[in-house]
């Protein structure tokens, strides 16, 4: 056990304001509530008391990301990985090294054009986020987290010369777009699965005939391209490298994820073989 700070630092600037739809759906609902009484009452102030408000509103929005901003921070020490937020209710957790199973980094879309990614851990079946971490900053942590997951305590590499070595690393299996979009389209179970859901909708429209039942049937189209389509982009790309003390995953057309598997952590290997791959090898 050691106390020795390896890595420390903020997330990042954005991270307070991941959450921000929900507040600002809750306040357009309840202004659209009262719209008339609204509108009357922003046309009978003055446009002073309008600047005012605006500008506080502004200021405790800013207040509050600033000071979120300031009570989250991370602490990577030689055997545990800290991480505290929290203004009012504060809360702390501790990843122990040594009972970490994976550890990946997750890029959705909007977070790669903002430089922002995040780092997934898993520990005991259970997956925590650090959200968000600016991607140099993430590429440093996960370097020195594999490190010493692999039982390496050498110092961190920076992050050019961590993805350097990545580059180098053997590629033991990639399965082209092509080969996925075969066996998905071979996938005869998945399929099923999504049109059942679409027959019960349309069946339970026939029989009650009331058009209310059609927002089931709309309900029903995302889980259906979530089981169908989505499964292409998710997993575009996937590459199987090696990597000191395990395996490296890394897959994903629009929100790219980068996950390690380590060797004394895995407790089974499971190959399943639909009847129609059988064929195809």
């Amino acid at each position: 056990m050691t106390d020795e700070i390896v890595l420390e630092g903020r997330l990042h600037p954005v991270t307070p304001w991941r959450r921000a739809w929900a507040v600002t759906l809750a306040v357009v609902v309840f202004t659209f509530r009262d719209l008339p009484e609204w509108v009357h009452a922003v046309r009978s102030s003055p446009w002073w008391a309008l600047a005012a408000a605006a500008a506080a509103v502004s200021l405790a929005g800013a207040a509050y990301g600033f000071t979120s901003w300031r009570a989250t921070s991370y602490r990577l020490t030689g055997d545990a990985l800290h991480y505290r937020a929290g203004i009012v209710f504060r809360s702390s957790r501790r990843y122990e090294i040594a009972h970490l199973q994976e550890a990946d980094i997750h890029r959705p879309l909007l977070g790669r054009f903002l430089g922002v990614c995040t780092l997934r851990l898993s520990v005991a079946g259970k997956s925590s986020d650090l959200a968000y971490l600016g991607t140099a900053q993430c590429a440093v942590l996960l370097e020195a987290l594999r490190a010493r997951m692999a039982g390496d305590l050498a110092d961190p590499e920076p992050a050019g010369q961590a993805a350097a070595n990545r580059t180098g690393q053997p590629v033991l299996l990639r399965v082209r777009p092509a080969t996925l979009a075969l066996s998905l389209l071979l996938d005869v179970h998945a399929f099923l699965q999504a049109l059942a859901l679409l027959a019960g909708c349309l069946v339970t429209y026939w029989l009650l005939q009331e058009p209310v039942v059609l927002f089931s049937a709309a309900a029903v189209l995302g889980p259906m391209w979530h089981m169908t389509g989505a499964r292409w982009p998710r997993w575009h790309g996937w590459t199987l490298s090696a990597a000191p003390g395990g395996f490296r995953a890394d897959f994903g057309l629009f929100n790219t994820r980068h996950q390690t598997f380590r060797h004394r952590r895995t407790q089974a290997l499971i190959l399943e073989q639909p009847l129609l791959w059988r064929r195809r090898g």
